[in-house]
């Protein structure tokens, strides 16, 4: 299971990323970093044994809260 970005308990955007192995998450860490952000799409793709994250909310003052980038994560 792979998780990206979310929020707080105190309406923080987070651009941190989660990989669950053998019942324990390990954190992610990969340069460049997707923006922080919140409902994005996120899909794991078998056959090229990627994650695909798309879109998602940004923090509203950074501008439109609307996200529609694409980040792929190769492990």
């Amino acid at each position: 299971m792979v998780l990206f970005g979310g929020s707080t308990d105190t309406d923080l955007y987070v651009d941190e990323g989660w990989i669950l192995r053998t019942k324990k998450w390990h954190q992610v860490t990969a340069e460049p970093t997707p923006a922080e952000r919140a409902a994005a799409g996120l899909a794991y793709d078998t056959v090229r044994k990627q994650a695909v994250l798309f879109g998602g909310v940004a923090p509203v003052d950074e501008g439109s809260p609307f996200l529609a980038d694409t980040w792929l994560l190769q492990r």
